[in-house]
């Protein structure tokens, strides 16, 4: 069995090429690979810093609408005691007022004594009158 040291010499020589030019082949893709992630690490750094100063923005926001919020739970609670108070005069109202036509009846027939007293005044007053005329004359 004769080997031919030629015919194996030529073989390993082209199995080292071969491996040599897959070697170079996967050191490319490998550098390929490294400058991929090292762009995609940058822009997801970037998108990261982003994420970050959004999320400080809506946490003020946040803490701004709760400050809002807290304030407006103060202003609800005023009303509704004003409500409350209100409510109150309301019934209180309610219990003291009059009917519309009894009180115009009082005022009339108020008015229509006042009339009379005033009749009854100038008269008097006509009555002195006359009296110090007397007086002055006698």
């Amino acid at each position: 069995m004769g080997l031919n040291v030629d015919t194996v010499v030529d073989d390993m020589s082209t199995m080292k090429d071969q491996v040599a030019a897959d070697n170079k082949r996967f050191i490319d893709q490998l550098a390929q690979v490294n400058k991929a992630f090292c762009d995609d690490q940058k822009v997801m750094r970037e998108d990261q810093t982003k994420v970050h100063k959004r999320m400080e923005l809506l946490e003020d926001a946040l803490t701004l609408t709760k400050a809002k919020l807290s304030d407006e739970f103060v202003r609800m609670n005023k009303a509704e005691k004003r409500l409350a108070s209100h409510d109150a005069a309301v019934l209180s109202l309610e219990q003291v007022k009059c009917n519309n036509e009894e009180f115009l009846n009082t005022v009339a027939r108020i008015d229509e004594h006042m009339h009379a007293e005033d009749v009854i005044m100038n008269n008097l007053t006509n009555h002195n009158k006359q009296l110090d005329i007397y007086v002055d004359k006698y």
